[in-house]
Order: C-alpha cells, then structure tokens, then sequence
C-alpha cells in the first residue's frame, strides 16, 4: 500500500474506529475487495520481524528483500542497545503527514493506557524540500496532552507555582537601569522575580506587588536612588527595610532561603 492512499487512511483508523474505517474507505473510494480486506486484515496482526519474513519472503520480490534487510538493519541496532523488550512490530502505524519516506513509530506509556505520546518517522526528502541541503532525518512529535495526563495518573506532575517570589518597583528608567543588576543575580539564582516590562507610575506597580503573590517587593523609587539604597518590602508581615543597592540581591537570597 502507498503511503497516503485510502487504504491507509483506513489502517490509520481501524484500530479506533474498526470496521467503521472501511466504511469511510468505501464511502469514499468504493467498497473493498473482500479477499484484499482479508488480507490487509491479517497483516495488522503482524508483531514480530519474524512473522513479517514470513510472509513477505515467499513473495519472492527484490524491493521487499531489501526492506526486510533494513527492518534487520533497525531492529539488531535497537537490540544492541538493550531496547528489544520495549519495541514491537505494529503495521498499523501510519502517520497521518505524507512526508515520510521509510520508518515511522510511535511511542507509548510502559502500561499501554493512554493513546501514543509521541510520533514520528524517517523523512529523507523534506530538509530539501524546504529549501535546505539534501539531508535525511528521522524526527518526532512529543503529544503535551497525552503526557501532561501520564504524569498526572503516575502522581509525576510537579506543582506549577505561577506567582513570583520578588516584584520589583522600578521608577522610570533610572530606576529600572539600577534594579537589572539585581534582577538578572536573583533570576539567575533561581528566585522568581517580575517587574513591569512597560512604563508603569510607581504607584501601581507597587499595587501589582501587592497583588502578585510576591513575599517581597524591591523598590527603586527616586528617593532610593539618591540615597543609593533599595527599600525591601515584606508584604506578608507588612514590614519595610532598607539596603545597600549593591548588597540586596545576596540578601534577599538568603532571606528567601531562610523563610
């Protein structure tokens, strides 16, 4: 069968929707002969590279002697890297792109619950295609859905925290210029940090502090500036300080790291 044709498209949906694939298969290109309908239905049973010698050897056809070298090809590769146990034949795999070219796969939990968590195959004429270099590939698609639902059933899922740790107040662009430093040390501490990204009023930036969820807020307001110091505001004790603007990101680290 040639990849793409309505007798994919078929194979594609029969393991969802079963005979009901035929019947969009003959709604479309006219009913199935019913001795090739056997047979296709006897190659989906196919499991084992075994089997697939089995039947196609006595076929007696050079292009699929050779492709049966290149299933060999794959299929020793997979085992000597100690894969064998988690590969299986399946015939039924047909991505639903046509631009492959040879292999296409798909990967599923070890329990076999969900749907396929990634897909993909060898591509060798697409790169070119495009505009690039003649250059066979092999690639996939990782399904985020499918995934996100197996780390949830496995109890893997890690807790998404989506409020910063630190806001920072910056007034106009002097303030923002003094508080970078600070906020790239912190970032790069791992601290969750947020700041206005447009010219907010000072005012309603410490608003958005208060309504951030933040522990604390770091403020650069024109005072602070002069003075060369950064106000540190706890807006869970409600409670106010101030620091050398070169020291403040060592210490709210460690005041982070104590809390």
């Amino acid at each position: 069968m040639r990849r793409g044709s309505g007798r994919c498209s078929a194979v594609d949906k029969y393991e969802k929707l079963g005979e009901g694939a035929f019947k969009l298969y003959a709604d479309a290109h006219g009913a199935l002969d019913a001795a090739l309908k056997e047979k296709v239905l006897a190659f989906l049973q196919i499991r084992s590279l075994e089997q697939l010698a089995a039947t196609l050897g006595p076929l007696g056809s050079p292009d699929l002697e050779r492709r049966l070298g290149e299933w060999r090809r794959l299929l020793q590769g997979l085992a000597a890297m100690g894969l064998a146990p988690f590969v299986e034949v399946d015939l039924g795999v047909v991505r639903g792109l046509a631009y492959y070219t040879g292999f296409v796969f798909e990967a599923f939990d070890r329990k076999g619950d969900l749907r396929a968590l990634a897909g993909g195959g060898r591509y060798n004429d697409l790169v070119k295609k495009l505009g690039g270099p003649d250059l066979p590939a092999v690639g996939f698609a990782i399904g985020d859905v499918t995934t996100g639902i197996l780390l949830e059933d496995r109890g893997l899922l890690p807790a998404f925290i989506d409020v910063p740790e630190v806001f920072v107040a910056c007034d106009g662009d002097a303030g923002r210029a003094a508080a970078f430093p600070a906020i790239h040390a912190l970032r790069g501490a791992g601290v969750r940090v947020e700041y206005a990204l447009r010219d907010v009023p000072f005012g309603k930036q410490l608003k958005a502090a208060l309504e951030s969820g933040a522990k604390l807020a770091l403020l650069y307001g024109g005072d602070e500036l002069a003075r060369g110091v950064v106000k540190v505001r706890d807006l869970t004790e409600r409670t106010e300080h101030e620091l050398p603007a070169s020291g403040v990101a060592a210490a709210v680290r460690e005041r982070l790291g104590g809390a």
